[in-house]
């Protein structure tokens, strides 16, 4: 099942999961749903122990559950109000959509969650985040006016009511889909992203704020905290050393599993970010962009020779002595040790774009593979990188046509 989005509530973490409740899936005693055959999700408290670990979940509130999916939520600073997402009624066209909910804190319980006024009623509105203060409400939507399918909305609280929805902007949104927004106490936007490249599905990204609602370019957190599956629904506590994230990487027990990530000081996760830049694939006889090529980057040792990693292999390129020709070879991951090198590959997008990660070298090998198409490589220095691209040359097919008849028999 599925673990997703958590939220730091009250000595413990609240999140969004489908798993059986009672011991018993929820699929034999009433409606689940009907594409994944799970438990709708719905909300789960785990308390943490003496020794900071989140205990066994249990059932959040009743309060809370809409009978159909309930998912990300945040909590104002003193807990005492909520936002979450739900699904909503039938909506415009005949199919479920995504609403957020209100609730307030009543003696030891929640008053009924009530749906917030965003409008717009004819579109998917999710993920709220609540900054510290409780000024500001980000969240993701699909209303029109936007750069792609879900971007980044933000509403500021004027006397009684939320304003009207205000646009990111393009240093935040592009024309994917911007999701699970997180406003840590020193102003930073977290969120997730499938449209900036990354290591591949949805990766997490910051932004560091400018100004109220301005925010700097977006930057890729980086390996280990993004790989190439989905990572998303980062939360960060106070002190901005420890957090918890979700991801569907390789190894964990569910299709969305929750990690708890520990760094040095405040200031680690974003030394993590490296600068990207934009890489071109294309067909070497018609020109045209090749999307989902595969390209690993290879960054340059301080012994001289060249390394990179996909999720599964570690690939190395040694140079021949004598002619110069660059030599691959590969070497299966340790599923117990893992990769000495971080998984340093990125799949083309419908351009035929890839948006790489950067290491601190002063040469990379970039090794592009597609089916049908001969392997490309390209050596380049750091100073040389404007205008790359990758050309792969289709594999000649020689079709034959015949008879294949028995010797004997004929």
């Amino acid at each position: 099942w599925i673990d997703f989005s958590p939220a730091f509530y009250k000595g413990g973490l609240v999140f969004a999961s489908a798993r059986p409740r009672n011991g018993v899936q929820q699929a034999l005693l009433t409606a689940a749903d009907g594409w994944t055959g799970e438990d709708f999700s719905t909300l789960y408290f785990a308390k943490f122990d003496e020794e900071g670990k989140p205990g066994t979940p249990s059932l959040f509130d009743s309060h809370f559950d809409t009978k159909l999916h309930e998912g990300p939520v945040s909590f104002s600073r003193d807990g005492e109000v909520a936002l979450l997402t739900a699904n909503s009624k039938k909506r415009k066209g005949g199919k479920n959509g995504l609403r957020i909910l209100l609730s307030e804190r009543k003696g030891a319980g929640w008053t009924k969650p009530k749906e917030l006024e965003l409008g717009n009623d004819n579109c998917n509105n999710a993920h709220p985040a609540i900054s510290a203060d409780g000024r500001i409400i980000v969240f993701a939507s699909d209303r029109e006016g936007g750069y792609g399918g879900m971007d980044l909305y933000a509403c500021i609280w004027r006397e009684d009511h939320y304003c009207l929805p205000i646009n990111l902007g393009p240093n935040v949104n592009t024309p994917g889909n911007e999701l699970f927004p997180y406003l840590h106490d020193d102003g930073t936007l977290y969120f997730a992203s499938d449209a900036m490249g990354g290591l591949g599905g949805l990766d997490i990204y910051f932004a560091e704020s400018q100004s109220e609602l301005v925010f700097d370019k977006a930057v890729n957190c980086g390996h280990p905290v993004n790989s190439s599956r989905d990572d998303f629904g980062l939360v960060l506590d106070m002190s901005g050393v420890h957090g918890y994230f979700s991801s569907a990487r390789e190894g964990g027990l569910g299709r969305d599993d929750i990690y708890e990530l520990i760094l040095a000081d405040p200031l680690a996760l974003k030394r993590l970010a490296q600068p990207t830049k934009k890489i071109a694939v294309l067909d070497a006889i018609s020109g045209q962009p090749l999307s989902g090529a595969q390209v690993v980057v290879l960054s340059q040792t301080a012994e001289g020779f060249f390394t990179g990693a996909t999720d599964k292999l570690t690939i190395t390129a040694r140079k021949n002595p004598e002619t110069g020709e660059l030599l691959f070879s590969e070497h299966p991951i340790d599923p117990f040790n893992g990769a000495l090198t971080p998984n340093s590959s990125y799949i083309a997008d419908a351009n035929g774009f890839v948006e790489v990660a950067l290491h601190d070298s002063e040469r990379f090998v970039f090794l592009a593979s597609q089916q049908g198409f001969e392997d490309a490589t390209l050596e380049v220095s750091r100073h040389d990188l404007d205008g790359v691209y990758l050309a792969m040359k289709p594999i000649d097919c020689v079709a034959w046509e015949g008879r294949v008849t028995d010797k004997r028999s004929g």
